[in-house]
């Protein structure tokens, strides 16, 4: 059998994909700009971990947890920032509650 002879299975165009349907970006102004606090936010904490880290944890021995939540939560807003969490949590429900629209 050549490859002309093979003959590809033909959807109907009104058939229902069974599976995760796509979900479309959307950018949102509100996000951006809370996304972009949570990354001050995460900066600040970073430029301060050390004060933070004597105030609030054991002191030298926890600047790298404290440094490394800092940067946690700058990525975490960068994600909000460009409204990418919605995508992230709406497949992440759906994988694990199968919910099909």
């Amino acid at each position: 059998m050549t490859r002309s002879e093979v003959q590809v299975p033909h959807r109907p165009p009104d058939a229902k994909i069974i599976g995760r349907n796509a979900m479309e970006y959307e950018f949102s102004i509100g996000s951006f700009f809370f996304g972009i606090l949570i990354v001050i936010i995460g900066a600040a904490f970073m430029r301060w971990h050390q004060v933070v880290a004597d105030n609030l944890g054991s002191g030298v021995s926890s600047y790298e947890k404290f440094k490394l939540w800092a940067l946690i939560t700058c990525v975490v807003g960068f994600v909000v920032a460009l409204n990418l969490h919605v995508f992230i949590l709406g497949n992440l429900l759906q994988s694990i509650f199968r919910i099909n629209d």
